[in-house]
């Protein structure tokens, strides 16, 4: 349940589905990418939600209205306040805008998740 993990923060999630191609490129082989850039071994800022279990229940409109996104995979920075689910930021894949590792990057600066620490 998202708005239990949420509690009074606000938390970006990696949203992606074990039986989606895209998702599993994004998943082997833009994020160790991300990762060696980065010169670490977990992004421990991003939660991943496995969404294999409803990608085949959830009309892509119903996801958008609800968590801010159609398609997946998808980056999305939630926080819960006022009893209601705050859709801060979304980066979700396209056929028109794929995913790659520096479009990642961007939106994880963008939303001040790339650490200091981190090497490049």
């Amino acid at each position: 349940n998202i708005k239990e993990h949420l509690g009074n923060e606000t938390k970006a999630y990696f949203f992606c589905s074990s039986s989606n191609a895209d998702c599993i490129y994004t998943d082997t082989e833009i994020i160790p990418e991300l990762l060696n850039i980065a010169n670490t071994e977990r992004f421990d800022q991003i939660y991943y939600v496995d969404i294999t279990g409803i990608d085949e229940n959830i009309l892509p409109s119903a996801l958008k209205n609800h968590i801010g996104f159609s398609n997946y995979p998808a980056f999305v920075v939630l926080s819960y306040s006022d009893n209601k689910l705050q859709i801060h930021s979304v980066y979700e894949w396209s056929d028109d805008a794929v995913f790659t590792a520096i479009n990642i990057k961007q939106w994880m600066v963008g939303n001040n998740l790339w650490k200091a620490e981190y090497t490049n």
